[in-house]
């Protein structure tokens, strides 16, 4: 009660396994008042069930997996800053994880978080809505994908990036 905004639950933190397979997440730190109450319940459910919990120091800003996700090879991980994910955030991110970071500036408020304008859909291909991202960020993506699918900016603004594909063919 209370915390409407929790039904987004990827926002709260990042999990992962590292290279001895000890699962172990990243709390977010919340940008605004109204949604950091909600960490505390995933910090404690992931807790009860063995995982190692980190924290980030609290003047930082982090939400989570809506800034920060797995390329699809799951061999480094996509991290955006900008609005509500400090830039500073990326390097404890790599050091506590031990996944490779790259990271993306968001230019945009509509598009305050990474999943909002970047959809991975395969090792090679993803949507993407284009003004989001400034030109150094553009071309880090270009690198990596060869099928960069630009969405407009009208499905932009129905969050059509803000997709999952968990087996590289059903999104």
């Amino acid at each position: 009660p209370g915390l409407p905004d929790m039904v987004f639950s990827a926002n709260q933190m990042l999990h992962f396994r590292d290279a001895k397979g000890q699962l172990g997440v990243v709390m977010a730190n919340m940008t605004y008042p109204e949604r950091k109450e909600e960490v505390p319940f995933f910090a404690r459910w992931f807790e009860e069930r063995g995982y190692k919990v980190h924290f980030l120091p609290e003047h930082l800003n982090f939400e989570g997996m809506g800034d920060v996700f797995y390329h699809a090879d799951r061999s480094f991980l996509w991290d955006g800053w900008g609005f509500r994910t400090d830039k500073e955030t990326h390097a404890l991110i790599s050091e506590i994880t031990g996944f490779p970071v790259r990271s993306l500036h968001l230019l945009d408020p509509h598009f305050y978080h990474l999943d909002t304008c970047l959809g991975v859909l395969d090792d090679h291909t993803a949507m993407i809505y284009r003004p989001a991202f400034d030109e150094e960020s553009y071309e880090k993506l270009k690198e990596v994908y060869s099928d960069l699918i630009e969405v407009s900016q009208e499905d932009a603004m129905k969050f059509v990036c803000n997709a999952h594909c968990p087996d590289r063919k059903h999104v």
